[in-house]
């Protein structure tokens, strides 16, 4: 090889290991799964205790103020269902990492009535056990962004600020308003990383940082467990009335 064509090749060497020392570590992104029994509780149990628990609230309020309650009457459905991960510590503490997210052990899904969306309903794996009813909510614009995230799109909670995103390889957009006070649009997953870097070194230095956890599940999770047991089996004894009547 000639000194001239030596010299270029070095260059070029250079110029590619500089463009990857800058780009930082790859990201390698989890794949998002929906466990069989995960699905099961969707189809099942956990929408049954969050139609009837919905009801309950509608009852025990007056009817003025009814509107302000998720209406889950009828025959109801989920659709869109999505498994949820966090931020790791790494990279909400501004570490390089090839592993910015973990999983929350939880799966959101859509509410749904014929064509209408009503809110989203919650189900977690506690400890990684079974399948279990975690909350609901009335949010139908939520449940209408499930409909509009792609196979590829991971669903991120940030629990402590409330915002919610969808990464698509090292793109991360904004799904709520929460989200759009960090980012307005889609932007570089590593432009995020500083911001949520420079939140969690303030609420350090003012003794206000929380642990990461998933939102919903654990403000419910107690109540969840005896409300699901008691609602389950309550719609169950009925349905036993009604085939023996």
């Amino acid at each position: 090889m000639s000194p001239a064509l030596l010299r270029s090749a070095t260059t070029v060497v250079a110029t590619v290991v500089g463009v990857v020392l800058m780009a930082g570590p790859a990201a390698a992104t989890p794949l998002p799964t929906i466990p069989p029994d995960v699905q099961a509780a969707f189809d099942g149990d956990a929408l049954l205790v969050a139609q009837q628990s919905a009801e309950d609230a509608r009852s025990s309020v007056e009817p003025a103020g009814r509107a302000s309650q998720p209406d889950f009457s009828g025959a109801i459905r989920v659709e869109d269902i999505h498994e949820v991960f966090l931020f790791s510590m790494e990279f909400i503490g501004g570490v390089p990492t090839t592993e910015p997210l973990s999983r929350a052990d939880q799966w959101w899904g859509g509410i749904t009535r014929g064509n209408d969306v009503l809110g989203v309903l919650t189900v977690w794996k506690p400890d990684g056990g079974p399948a279990e009813f975690a909350g609901y909510s009335g949010d139908a614009t939520m449940g209408s962004v499930l409909g509009g995230l792609t196979a590829t799109d991971l669903l991120i909670d940030d629990a402590p600020t409330g915002a919610i995103y969808a990464l698509n390889g090292n793109t991360v957009r904004p799904l709520n308003e929460w989200a759009r006070g960090f980012i307005a649009g889609p932007a570089p997953l590593s432009e995020l990383q500083k911001k949520l870097q420079t939140r969690h070194e303030h609420a350090v230095a003012m003794g206000s940082d929380v642990p990461r956890a998933p939102g919903l599940p654990i403000a419910l999770g107690a109540m969840a467990l005896t409300l699901a047991v008691g609602v389950v089996l309550t719609v169950r004894s009925r349905r036993r009335g009604t085939r023996s009547a």
